[in-house]
């Protein structure tokens, strides 16, 4: 809606009616006002496509807003047939207990490095039971000799670290954050601990706040929970009359012990690499895009889409035809999980303008996804079947992007003339006045084209180093 608004400032007021319509989920007021705004652009001939494309996607999108909104949820009609397409979904990823798998399910499939006659029929729980049990028995002993009685502390911080991790890197960083959020931590607790003395309520008071925040913050960073746990901890001794600086410090003391316990045997016992599980997770996102771009290619020419195994029947031995819809979620959560193993790589300021680059390369897979995304709506809001160069393309794009894996054939990579000739070819096809039924396939499919041409030559550098 900006992007109308400011480059056609006689379209804002219908552009700002249309949201207005939407934020008051008024269907009919939404129809008039996109109505209005459809008459308006038609008024407006020679407008660039910077902003008849914005107005196209954003009538169409509030159109199927106004269908959404005029259904009534309370007719038994309307709940019928949610049942009955909720009994067909098939999940596109495997969830765990609800949710969305952690890197820990993608590292399963990366070799660690070192002897192979040791690591190669070894499991990654098997290598983390080995890896916990070595910094377990360590952080004992060390933590034992600084205090008997709260060695545990150090052990906590040792199993904290290869919860819920599945690199060396990520290991490394939940443990500094631990470290990091006890620090912190223990300075405000020691002035809160001063501050709420005697007061019971005020005391109460801290300690509910402390878990909820730290629990409210734990998505945005694990620092920040244990951050608010010591100051509840903190005040936890005040309560019972145990408290003292010491004890706090030991805290810090013992906690420190564990983590520096922990970094030293993820990264120097067994240790899986976070690059060979960035490039493994690099490589799904490349296949899916592959099946993605052949099944788009057989949409257009009627060849249909090819069987491949999916997640809810893969355990079954069974295949069945892939839908560019379930392709489409799956390469969303296969960017979600390059991301996720990528973070670490991803800071600038731990690794300067690597890291910077990094996070700006997460972006072009990102709106790869995005691209694939508006590709399957446009081919369901209106089919091609009479393009076969764009199928062509199609299947282009495919054999590149399975030519960028790890075990793809770098020769079917184009070069900077094949990828001229793509971008001619679907740029044929893209129209100076508002657009035919074909433009939504045609334009995800040159920006999915341009953006496997910016992050080509990296992957090949990657390679061949």
């Amino acid at each position: 809606m900006e992007a109308i608004a400011t480059s056609v400032p006689t379209l804002a007021a219908r552009t700002a009616a249309v949201a207005a319509a939407v934020a008051r989920r008024d269907p009919a007021g939404a129809r008039r006002a996109v109505d209005e705004l459809r008459v308006r652009v038609a008024e407006s001939p020679g407008l660039e496509a910077e902003v008849w494309w914005p107005v196209y996607r954003l009538t169409e999108a509030v159109a199927e807003f106004a269908d959404v909104a005029e259904r009534d949820p309370d007719r038994g009609e309307a709940d019928g047939e949610v049942e009955d397409a909720s009994t067909d979904f098939h999940s596109a990823v495997e969830l765990m207990m609800g949710n969305l798998p952690s890197a820990a399910r993608l590292a399963r499939e990366v070799p660690p490095r070192g002897p192979r006659w040791l690591l190669a029929r070894m499991s990654m729980n098997t290598r983390q039971s080995l890896q916990v049990a070595v910094a377990a028995s360590l952080a004992v002993v060390a933590g034992s000799l600084l205090s008997p009685g709260r060695y545990y502390w150090a052990l906590i911080a040792v199993f904290v670290t290869f919860t819920g991790t599945a690199t060396r890197a990520e290991s490394v960083r939940k443990a500094l954050y631990r470290l990091l959020g006890t620090l912190l931590g223990l300075v405000v607790a020691m002035v809160l601990a001063h501050l709420t003395a005697g007061d019971p309520v005020l005391v109460l008071t801290v300690i509910v706040a402390s878990l909820f925040c730290g629990f409210y913050l734990l998505r945005v960073s694990y620092a920040m929970m244990i951050f608010f746990i010591t100051i509840m901890v903190g005040q936890l001794y005040t309560v019972l009359g145990r408290y003292s600086d010491h004890v706090l410090v030991l805290r810090l003391e013992e906690t420190a012990i564990g983590a520096v316990i922990g970094i030293v045997v993820a990264l120097a016992f067994l240790p899986l690499s976070t690059r060979d599980t960035v490039r493994v997770a690099r490589d799904g996102v490349l296949e899916t895009l592959a099946l993605a771009m052949e099944t788009a290619a057989g949409r257009i020419d009627e060849a249909g889409p090819s069987p491949v195994p999916t997640g809810g029947d893969e355990t079954k031995g069974e295949e069945r035809p892939a839908e560019l819809e379930e392709l489409t979620r799956q390469l969303d959560d296969g960017v979600r999980q390059l991301v996720l193993v990528a973070t670490p790589f991803s800071r600038p300021a731990m690794w300067g303008s690597a890291g910077r680059h990094l996070r700006y390369r997460l972006t072009r897979y990102g709106a790869i996804a995005d691209n694939v995304r508006a590709l399957t709506v446009g081919m369901r809001r209106s089919p091609v079947t009479d393009e076969p160069a764009l199928a062509e393309v199609a299947r282009s794009l495919a054999e590149t992007a399975r030519g960028l894996t790890a075990k793809g054939d770098t020769g079917r990579v184009p070069s900077g003339d094949g990828w001229e000739r793509i971008s001619q070819r679907l740029h044929a096809r893209m129209p100076d006045e508002p657009p035919p039924p074909h433009y939504e396939v045609v334009r995800p499919l040159l920006q999915i084209s341009d953006l496997l041409a910016e992050i080509s030559p990296r992957i090949m550098e990657a390679r061949a180093g």
